[in-house]
């Protein structure tokens, strides 16, 4: 039921009349005496503003009526929750006001003024802006979070995380993050929120077109980064890394991969969001031009990553081979497909020599072990071929090795078939390393029996569950701990002490 404010209803006749004599009171004072006593002014004074005071207690009160029995009142399209705001109208618009029974809670959303204004066209691109918005914030999110969640802890974890496996893993993550920071920064910005289909988004992307490139190398590495982790991923330690990884940057529910692929899933969307964009851009809009050129730039990252696949592996074996000095025997293609694992290890040749350092790369049928120039980084020289094909892979236990006379530890052994030719003794750096090659060289058996494709491995080893991962091991794995200096090793865990 509504009525017009001012009318007389039965029950409340007398109430109108108080409230007139109360807006009265308040919107016409009475003038304030100015005499030449000044405690007669301000004994004036004090007696109108008592008045006033005493006049605002009885309007509350009967304010308090009102809104018991009409808890809303509306005044055109707005609701009016108080007689405070009644009296902030002029006099004609008082007349206006409805008194309501229902609560604005139980009213149907009025629209805001702007919206009645709006064309489709215009609400389509406001939408529009608003997703592309809120979609990069939710990405510079999930960027943020593998950088301090994941990258930035794998940083710390040297001694399993070297820089070639961190490269592997992470690619250029870090340059794509820091470029849609920009572009988040750019884009809020250039964004209007009281008239969101004027904002202009094209230049934006414009501007960021170079690091938009950058995503030709993550993707050609993606690959890569899937392998990596899937070899990771079935030793314990390093399952369990990611997975505290994960929980103390509380991140959503989502394996490692999930979120390696964010960004392969992200660069194929703008084109199809800027296109949607122009759509809902008419011509004469100052943004138009922008959003084309902004969509014609995307498609040409697009291209240019479909164009940069990554080499087959023949082609990177041989490059592999040419950067190789002083090769010796038959070049690897001959007999290998793919390389599986490479790393630093130490490796006996046969019983009783000298312990040697190498990097060793695995491939499908073979082993090669070079040795890395001091003064020239990225130079390696030839040392050694191991053919897998005549060893027999062993699983060595910590202790003493009867064959070598030697204490091993983290020690695998490549026994060769023929009782003429030594077997050879290799040692990782720890037993996460060793678990890496013992699945490496059983991979490598399937690849070189048949029973696994090249472009298929990696990827049949089951994950280990860690949904179980308890507070001990989480502390544990968060801060790894630091090494023993190489100094106190020579005198035990502790110094000896001197005599007197």
């Amino acid at each position: 039921m509504t009525v017009q404010y001012g009318q007389k209803e039965d029950v409340s006749e007398n109430l109108d009349e108080s409230v007139d004599q109360i807006t009265q009171s308040i919107t016409k004072p009475e003038t304030l005496i100015l005499e030449t006593s000044k405690d007669a002014v301000e004994s004036h004074n004090d007696l109108i503003i008592s008045e006033m005071l005493a006049s605002l207690s009885v309007l509350e009160e009967k304010e308090a009526t009102v809104m018991k029995r009409h808890r809303a009142m509306r005044h055109g399209n707005k609701i009016i929750h108080g007689l405070s705001e009644v009296f902030e109208l002029d006099s004609n618009e008082r007349g206006t006001v409805e008194l309501l029974d229902v609560t604005p809670e139980d009213m149907p959303p009025l629209p805001p003024p702007i919206q009645a204004k709006l064309t489709a066209q215009e609400r389509k691109r406001g939408n529009i802006i608003h997703e592309i918005l809120n979609s990069e914030r939710d990405y510079v999110k999930n960027l943020r979070d593998i950088y301090e969640g994941y990258y930035k802890q794998c940083q710390k974890a040297k001694d399993l995380f070297p820089h070639a496996r961190l490269k592997t893993l992470f690619s250029n993550i870090v340059d794509i993050y820091k470029t849609h920071k920009k572009l988040l920064q750019n884009l809020e910005w250039h964004y209007r929120p009281n008239k969101p289909h004027l904002s202009e988004f094209g230049a934006c992307f414009l501007q960021e077109n170079a690091g938009f490139l950058m995503y030709a190398e993550y993707c050609n590495n993606h690959v890569n980064a899937l392998a990596e982790w899937a070899k990771l991923i079935v030793v314990e330690k390093y399952a369990y890394f990611f997975e505290v990884c994960r929980r103390r940057q509380k991140m959503m529910s989502l394996p490692f991969d999930g979120f390696l692929i964010m960004p392969v899933q992200k660069i194929c969307k703008y084109p199809l969001l800027l296109s949607e964009l122009l759509k809902a851009t008419p011509p004469e809009h100052r943004d138009y031009k922008n959003v084309e050129a902004a969509i014609v730039a995307m498609k040409n990252v697009l291209n240019r990553i479909n164009n940069q696949t990554a080499d087959d592996n023949e082609d990177k074996i041989t490059r592999l081979q040419n950067i190789i000095s002083g090769w010796q025997g038959e070049d690897l293609i001959v007999l290998s497909t793919q390389l599986i694992q490479r790393g630093d290890l130490i490796v006996l040749m046969r019983p009783r020599a000298r312990a040697k350092q190498f990097l060793a790369f695995l491939f499908d049928h073979q082993m090669i072990l070079c040795k890395k120039d001091l003064l020239r980084r990225n130079a390696l020289y030839f040392k050694a071929r191991i053919d897998i094909d005549q060893s027999i892979v062993k699983d060595v236990e910590d202790g003493r090795d009867e064959e070598f006379d030697c204490r091993v530890r983290n020690a695998i052994k490549l026994k060769s078939k023929f009782e003429d030719k030594p077997s050879k003794l290799l040692f990782t750096k720890n037993l996460a390393d060793k678990q890496l090659w013992l699945h490496a060289f059983e991979e490598e058996r399937k690849i070189s029996e048949g029973e696994l494709e090249a472009e298929e491995s990696y990827y049949d080893f089951p994950a280990l569950n860690v949904s179980t991962v308890t507070q001990e091991q989480m502390s544990f794995l968060a801060q790894p701990k630091r090494r023993q200096s190489s100094f106190w090793r020579k005198f035990g865990n502790k110094p000896t002490p001197i005599k007197e």
